[in-house]
């Protein structure tokens, strides 16, 4: 991986949360749903398909 120098967080910056080792602890929070209310309000649609094909691969991958 290549860091551009110029985005590069100086060295001499710490961590926001670090524990007694100085390593990075990350925490990963499930996003909001994300809702379009900008958009204007439709009607329902109903969709048909015809001549529709679904394959599925039989045995393992090796």
């Amino acid at each position: 991986m290549k860091v551009d120098n110029e985005l590069a967080a100086p060295e001499e910056t710490k961590p926001m949360i670090s524990d007694r080792k100085g390593s990075l602890k990350v925490t990963i929070t499930p996003a909001q749903h994300k809702t379009l209310t900008h958009l204007p309000k439709r009607p329902p649609v109903d969709l048909a398909f015809t001549d529709l094909t679904y394959k599925v691969q039989e045995g393992r991958k090796s």
